[in-house]
């Protein structure tokens, strides 16, 4: 009796991880369809990318609006525009569904990343829906507008595995280039301090590259 339904939740696990894949590759299939109406932060920084190619300013509104057709400028750091720049070697359409399957490859990886490294090698179809569905379906909201965060969040999650490895070095440096975007992450950083490690203070030294990178 008790292994028929062993048996059952195993069938009943597969059902819905199948229901997922499917519901996942829909959403990824609807988002390729309509490559039209979304992935407009995609385009407008890889925009942006191609602007200052042509030695415009990517900071000026009145710039992004004639060359873009949009009233948004670009938010991250100059640096970052050499980033965009890898895909403006190739037409706008290919560009964006590069993008996203790298995205897609991204939430297929921190799947198994969560789930080999926290989360004791189990994964539950429960757990997928989640990521899927949670805080008003953040994840497909973040697929369609073709935003910088999964990167982000694939930095972020590498960054604490090495955290809790005690391999600092390899923490700062992974926030520190999620914090090249968005500056947030950046705070992650104060968690050194609550680590026992003798060399947490070298990092914040005035003539190390770490503080120079922060500030």
């Amino acid at each position: 009796m008790e292994q028929e339904k062993i048996k059952t939740r195993k069938v009943v696990k597969k059902i819905f991880f199948l229901v997922w894949l499917l519901y996942f590759a829909y959403c990824i299939y609807y988002l390729i369809d309509r490559f039209e109406e979304y992935h407009w932060d995609f385009k407008m920084q890889s925009g942006a990318a191609r602007i200052l190619a042509q030695g415009k300013n990517p900071y000026d509104p009145r710039v992004t609006r004639a060359e873009l057709g949009t009233p948004l400028w670009y938010a991250y750091p100059p640096a970052t525009l050499w980033f965009y720049r890898l895909f403006n070697f190739m037409g706008e359409k290919t560009a964006c569904l590069v993008f996203l399957f790298l995205k897609v490859a991204t939430v297929i990886f921190l799947l198994w990343f969560w789930s080999k490294y926290f989360l004791e090698g189990k994964i539950e179809a429960a757990f997928c829906f989640f990521c899927l569905f949670a805080y008003n379906s953040a994840l497909f909201l973040d697929l369609r507008s073709g935003n910088i965060n999964l990167f982000e969040q694939l930095l972020l999650w590498l960054s604490f595995y090495f955290f809790l490895k005690n391999r600092l070095p390899l923490f700062c440096g992974l926030v520190l280039l999620a914090a090249s975007f968005k500056i947030m992450p950046i705070f992650f950083l104060v968690l050194i301090l609550f680590k026992k490690n003798r060399h947490k203070v070298w990092l914040f030294y005035p003539r190390r590259p770490f503080f120079w990178a922060i500030f």
